[in-house]
This record gives structure tokens, C-alpha cells and sequence, in this order.
């Protein structure tokens, strides 16, 4: 663990806030908070930055003219990501990471997030499902036939995602698993 220093390149350091405004913004992050983290982290680096936060961009103007735009096509919620970005951006300030390494770690957040099994997700969709059924008072079988559709349909959607789908073929295939598990 390296101390970083103050003077680092100020395009690194901008692209290392780039990087770290999508992954605040994308994994839906407040837009006072990713405006607070960055404006924190651009300090540990030395750098005067303005950080503008919009619906799914954020904007970062250097003091020297620079401006950079970092966007998220899609949010996500993912703990273990979020949990990452902040441990990177609180060992950047304390200064137990240098900008190398923060950048380096930054990068590879993403695929190094924990992620938990699709079958476990199925289990506790059905579950849940099976849950709002039962408050519902339904029956036994209404109960036990809602989870099973629940937990089949996010199996089906998990699959049909990796795909790329047109547009109405998850709406679809949900109904016709719960046709087929309602009948």
C-alpha cells in the first residue's frame, strides 16, 4: 500500500473520476452523494473540479478547461459493486492507494463483484411470491403454483436475457408461464 502523491497527470486522474462518476451513477448512487465522492476524490488528487450530475450523465469541469462526460446506459442495483467503489474512494482519500492502483481496482469492480447464484434468486422470488400469496389468503395450491411460476420465470428471463430478446418476448414468455402453471 503506497501513499499517493500530490502531484499525479491531470488527464489520469480525470479519467479515473470518469470512471468512477458511471460506476456511482450506474449503480444508482444519489446524485448529491456521487456529486460529494467526487468532489472528495478529486481533492486526495489534487485536482479543482466542478461535477454537474443530470438523469443518467455526469459532467466533470477542471479548473484548466477540460471536460469530461461519463453516462449510464442502464442502472443496475448491485451491493457488492456500490460496497467496492466506496471502499476504493475511501482508501484514495486516507491515502492507502496511490492513483494506479485505485484505477486499476476501479476498473475491474464490475467483474469482480460477488454475484449470487440464479438458482438462489429464483428460490427467493418464488418465495417471495408464494409469501404475497399467502397474505393474500389464497389456497394451498395457489400459494405453491404462484411460487413455482415466480422462480420459473426469473430462470426464463435470466436465459432469455442473455439473448438479447425483441422487445415483447419477455412480457410473453412471463405470461405463458403463468398460463401454463395457472391452468
Amino acid at each position: 500500500m503506497s501513499s499517493h502523491p500530490k502531484a499525479v497527470p491531470p488527464e489520469d486522474a480525470l479519467r479515473f473520476l470518469q470512471l468512477t462518476a458511471r460506476l456511482l451513477l450506474q449503480y444508482n448512487f444519489r446524485s448529491e452523494l456521487i456529486k460529494r465522492k467526487l468532489g472528495q476524490a478529486a481533492r486526495s488528487l489534487g485536482l479543482d473540479v466542478q461535477v454537474f450530475v443530470a438523469y443518467r450523465g455526469v459532467t466533470l469541469y477542471a479548473a484548466d478547461g477540460q471536460q469530461l462526460h461519463a453516462q449510464a446506459g442502464e442502472f443496475h442495483i448491485n451491493v457488492a459493486v456500490s460496497t467496492r467503489v466506496n471502499e476504493i474512494l475511501e482508501k484514495l482519500d486516507r491515502g492507502l492507494l496511490g492513483l494506479n492502483e485505485a484505477a486499476i481496482a476501479m476498473a475491474s469492480v464490475e467483474a469482480s463483484a460477488s454475484r449470487h447464484s440464479r438458482y438462489l434468486v429464483a428460490f427467493f422470488f418464488g418465495l417471495a411470491a408464494s409469501a404475497l400469496a399467502w397474505l393474500s389468503r389464497a389456497g394451498f395450491v395457489a400459494i405453491l403454483v404462484s411460487g413455482l411460476a415466480s422462480g420459473l420465470g426469473v430462470l426464463a428471463r435470466q436465459a432469455l436475457a442473455k439473448h438479447k430478446p425483441v422487445l415483447f418476448a419477455m412480457p410473453f414468455t412471463a405470461t405463458l408461464i403463468g398460463a401454463l402453471m395457472g391452468g
